[in-house]
């Protein structure tokens, strides 16, 4: 019958055995155990996790690719499953082959969400979107070319979708707004800024949501802005971001874009005026008030004084009575 003093070397060595497994596998991104803890590490999946690494960390990861992908098949522990997916994707980046590695981690987000280090895999996915740049690549299938910017795109849109709430997200949904700035796709950027000033009105990326979606808002009304709405627009979030940040390193920048969108609305102004002094459209009233406007709210810009001077002409020149 065992005595006190055989029991406790035993116990002693079971509690010992306990703390090894428990540094091995004790942080939450760790390996987790198949079944018991003795032979784990000698047998089974332990021994392909052993060998993954090894490969992993001398620079094989071509190799390594090939283990993890074994331990995802074979492991029965979803942690292990989830983080095996994860691996290859780092191997994948590895290899220059960034859009599978993000096919790996979004499969990984997507099936082991819960067993994952999720916020470090979004972090990764992010990272990625950076690898594909402003350039044109052809299918070789399809024969058709695209911009490599969208699959920036459909990573940056996956990090929002999954996880609305991480630390990445605004950035994420910020990028792709730079992106549709990139690709002249004025109206898409613009709804991305303002989903990110709606969502996430207090992060740090606000700021810059807030001008570049002034910026985009005027870009666009290059294009096209008849009755002004975009340019109006731009000014009241170039007045909030001027007031709410002072400090700003883009603060110059705001002040350069207020004085353009003075100068959009000016000839905005400007080309009405001229609209209603044509003949077919001859409303001189109309003309004045719109050149008056001009004189009164932009009185340093060069419309004001064309403005000016259509006025003078209308008073000296005028003839007959007005038509309304």
């Amino acid at each position: 019958m065992p005595t006190p003093a055989t029991r406790f070397p035993a116990a002693l060595s079971l509690l010992l055995g306990c703390l090894v497994a428990v540094t091995a596998f004790g942080g939450p991104d760790d390996w987790k155990p198949e079944a018991s803890w003795g032979p784990y590490r000698e047998r089974g999946t332990g021994k392909l996790i052993k060998k993954a690494e090894l490969a992993e960390k001398k620079g094989k990861y071509k190799k390594a690719l090939g283990l993890y992908r074994k331990i995802h098949k074979e492991s029965v522990n979803l942690k292990n499953k989830g983080k095996a997916l994860v691996k290859q994707g780092d191997c994948l980046e590895q290899l220059e082959e960034p859009w599978k590695a993000f096919e790996k981690y979004r499969e990984a987000v997507d099936e082991y969400r819960s067993h994952i280090a999720f916020n470090k895999v979004l972090e990764a996915e992010f990272a990625l979107s950076h690898r594909f740049g402003h350039k044109k690549q052809r299918d070789r299938f399809l024969f058709i070319t695209f911009s490599t910017e969208d699959k920036a795109v459909d990573i940056l849109d996956h990090i929002v979708t999954v996880g609305p709430y991480s630390k990445i997200a605004p950035k994420a949904m910020h990028r792709v707004g730079m992106i549709r700035i990139d690709q002249e796709d004025y109206e898409s950027a613009i709804m991305r800024f303002r989903r990110l000033l709606k969502q996430y009105p207090r992060h740090a990326i606000a700021a810059d949501g807030r001008l570049d979606l002034a910026r985009t808002l005027l870009l666009e009304a290059e294009v096209g802005d008849g009755d002004g709405t975009l340019v109006r627009e731009a000014r009241s979030s170039l007045d909030r971001f001027i007031e709410s940040y002072p400090g700003h390193a883009r603060f110059d920048e705001a002040k350069a874009l207020v004085l353009n969108a003075k100068s959009m609305e000016s000839a905005r102004l400007l080309d009405l005026a001229q609209f209603y002094l044509r003949e077919a459209h001859y409303r001189p009233a109309a003309a004045k008030q719109y050149l008056s406007d001009i004189v009164m709210h932009y009185p340093g810009s060069d419309t004001a004084g064309m403005a000016r001077i259509i006025l003078n002409s209308l008073e000296h020149h005028q003839a007959g009575p007005e038509k309304n």
